[in-house]
């Protein structure tokens, strides 16, 4: 077990001394297993009010309108948190297509079951478009090789969308073109919840 592993506990406590309803998953490197020695601890938080939550120590990066992204140390290593109010989840649900890291994060604590709850509507969501949830799959495992070696899988390959925001608007097309052919043809139409809705930004990369 990494170092990164062994400290979680220590991490999750610290996170909710500051924001005690707080609901916490794991994503990046730590959640997928393959993690290096330097690697970051990504963590998503739900609190309450995100822009009245302040956690002791930690060093602000950016704010969106959804969410703030802090980092603190827990001895040598750096933690990462995106956090955001739990009226994200719902928001989320609307697009649910630009939500695959989310719905793969290893939920670490969630008193109220509201990551849980956001989880099983994404995943029901993803289980009926087997077309984008492979399109993810496809991106995040091209991401994976570049981050443990530095090259893609086939050296003749390229990561189609190396910027978050392009590959999360070509899913957007995709799922665009999917409703559209449903509106044609209902037969053909792909099985789950609307995919109506705007767009989120992807804050947590894989």
């Amino acid at each position: 077990m990494s170092r990164q592993r062994n400290i979680l506990p220590q991490v999750v406590e610290r996170i909710r001394q500051d924001a005690p309803e707080c609901a916490i998953a794991l994503a990046g490197s730590v959640r997928y297993g393959y993690e290096r020695p330097d690697s970051d601890i990504d963590l998503l938080v739900a609190v309450p009010d995100f822009r009245a939550t302040e956690f002791a120590g930690a060093k602000l990066s950016h704010e969106t309108n959804e969410a703030r992204v802090a980092n603190f140390f827990v001895g040598d290593k750096r933690v990462e948190i995106v956090y955001f109010d739990f009226a994200y989840f719902d928001q989320v649900q609307q697009t649910p297509w630009r939500s695959y890291t989310l719905c793969q994060a290893e939920i670490l604590h969630d008193p109220e079951g509201r990551f849980t709850h956001c989880q099983h509507a994404l995943r029901e969501w993803f289980q009926a478009h087997p077309r984008i949830t492979n399109l993810w799959d496809q991106q995040l495992q091209m991401c994976r090789q570049y981050a443990l070696t530095g090259r893609p899988p086939d050296r003749k390959t390229v990561l189609a969308f190396p910027r978050w925001e392009d590959f999360a608007q070509h899913v957007d097309a995709l799922v665009q073109e999917e409703t559209a052919r449903h509106d044609t043809d209902p037969e053909d139409a792909p099985c789950g919840p609307s995919t109506q809705g705007g767009g989120i930004t992807h804050m947590q990369h894989p």
